[in-house]
């Protein structure tokens, strides 16, 4: 109970991995395609290239694929076909992260348990299945906050559990693709019950509950610095 659940659109291959068929050539300088033809490479030629529609639909997922089919007319012509078998076979995981198994009457214990519901193998075939992975979060927590972005999903906050429910600042990464947990700066603010949020390569979190107040404010940590910044105030505590 009082765990955090959220949806992941991973996994997703390394782009380096994803373009290892492709026979682009040299791209640069003057270079030719492959195909031999002796001049600079256009932009229609390197998006006809074979399977980088593929490619590049993979490593972004199909939502931001969609996207940039909206966006560019040359782009929806290549990424069609891709973004439709994207929709079919890369199915979300979803990952429930923490809370307590603790009936009846408070306190509760918090609990540091990860599960995720894998897709079915085939469409026709289920819903999937749930299974508890081997490696639990650095902190146990209830009512913690997560964020998904680029192939990792953040979790953020919460509170231990036990008779004080003391808000938490944890802020904890788990890899999808390795399986791993890297603990990152703690967030400005404690923070329990909070909402948080990707967006422009930030992971966003705000309101909550801080032991009797609800914080009306925001801040955003920016994995390239590793650092928490604030953001503007909210209208009203979340």
């Amino acid at each position: 109970e009082n765990a955090c659940l959220h949806w992941a659109d991973f996994p997703r291959p390394a782009l380096g991995l994803a373009l290892g068929p492709l026979s682009l050539g040299t791209l640069g300088g003057g270079g030719t395609m492959a195909s031999g033809v002796d001049r600079p490479p256009s932009l229609d030629d390197v998006l006809n290239a074979p399977g980088l529609a593929v490619a590049v639909g993979l490593f972004s997922g199909a939502r931001a694929s969609c996207r940039a089919c909206a966006a560019s007319r040359a782009l929806a012509e290549v990424l069609g076909e891709c973004v439709r078998s994207l929709r079919k076979n890369c199915r979300p995981h979803i990952y429930v992260f923490g809370g307590h198994g603790g009936r009846g009457h408070c306190p509760h214990d918090a609990i540091s348990e990860v599960h995720v519901l894998r897709p079915a193998e085939h469409p026709q075939s289920g819903a999937g299945h749930w299974e508890a992975l081997p490696a639990p979060m650095p902190t146990p927590r209830i009512g913690c906050a997560a964020a998904a972005w680029d192939g990792q999903v953040y979790v953020l906050g919460g509170h231990g559990g036990g008779a004080d429910e003391a808000a938490l600042a944890a802020a904890e990464r788990f890899d999808t693709a390795t399986g791993e947990w890297e603990v990152l700066p703690p967030m400005r603010q404690e923070r329990s019950f909070l909402q948080a949020a990707a967006a422009a390569g930030l992971i966003c979190a705000a309101g909550g509950l801080f032991g009797a107040e609800a914080p009306a404010s925001a801040e955003a940590f920016d994995p390239a610095a590793r650092a928490w910044r604030p953001l503007p105030t909210p209208s009203t505590a979340a």
